[in-house]
């Protein structure tokens, strides 16, 4: 990576403006961006399919989820960290560079999904601990390249001081992630059901004052048709979330290393060794 081509100002920021650095990202990027997602998603589709077949509901389909969407960020990131440093946003170099370190990024991310399920039956407070004073994982792996047996000492170390904060962080960009899926899901059920005729649930919905009616628990529960959308709908989204994190750790790395300092030494000692 050559510093001299740095595509993205590094500095510090708030965690609204790493939001906001995400959107126009993954606009930036969007085809790109889709094409990773895809390569996860498609055996996410088949193995939620097998479990509602097998009588499984949303709740498991989101545990499934939340396992394999993180692998599929992890390929983001690796491409935007490739982007941030000049080069060209490649989804190849993406999927290429986690296969390089695959199973120990799916063991490592196995192990803070099962952790974070386990709390997060019981309540929300303690899973946003977990995400957040463990979400560098996929970064400390795939971009610092960091050996396995100090990953964790790295993790904690970037955490260090901020372990709330970045807890309250991953709480609000989760919050706001979910309350974006529910709102495009509407949006696309109202336009399907308008435009060509094939509603999701609102229309199919006779509304009842109930709160256990049996339609709509099972609209919400077990109809593939609407949770497939659904789905689909966070499939999509979720570049957003996975790229705000990921300014979120460059702006950690700022905040924690004076980052920004490091590389302005690193392209001076480049330009005068040019010089020379």
């Amino acid at each position: 990576m050559k510093l001299e081509n740095v595509s993205i100002s590094v500095e510090e920021r708030s965690f609204g403006r790493c939001i906001d650095m995400g959107m126009l990202f993954y606009r930036e990027h969007l085809p790109s961006s889709l094409g990773i997602l895809l390569v996860f998603a498609l055996p996410f589709y088949l193995l939620a399919s097998v479990i509602l077949d097998l009588g499984g509901h949303v709740v498991h389909l989101l545990m499934l989820f939340t396992f394999i969407a993180p692998l599929g960020g992890a390929s983001l990131i690796v491409a935007a960290g490739s982007r941030v440093f000049g080069e060209t946003f490649s989804a190849t170099y993406g999927l290429r560079a986690l296969g390089k370190r695959f199973f120990t990024t799916l063991f490592l991310l196995f192990l803070r999904w099962l952790v974070f399920i386990l709390f997060a039956t019981c309540l929300v407070v303690p899973a946003a601990l977990i995400g957040g004073g463990f979400g560098y994982f996929a970064e400390v792996i795939l971009l610092e390249q960091v050996p396995l047996g100090k990953i964790s000492k790295r993790q904690s170390a970037l955490v260090r001081g901020r372990f709330v904060e970045l807890s309250y962080n991953f709480l609000i960009l989760t919050f706001f992630y979910s309350l974006a899926c529910i709102a495009v899901f509407i949006v696309l059920d109202f336009a399907l059901g308008i435009l060509v005729g094939y509603p999701l649930l609102i229309s199919r919905w006779e509304f009842q004052i109930d709160f256990f009616d049996e339609e709509l628990n099972y609209f919400l529960f077990y109809d593939r048709r609407t949770l497939f959308a659904f789905f689909g709908v966070a499939w999509f989204l979720y570049p957003i979330w996975r790229y705000a994190w990921f300014f979120g750790y460059l702006d950690q790395r700022i905040r924690k290393e004076s980052w920004d300092l490091d590389l302005d030494f690193r392209l001076e000692a480049q330009r005068l060794k040019g010089g020379v």
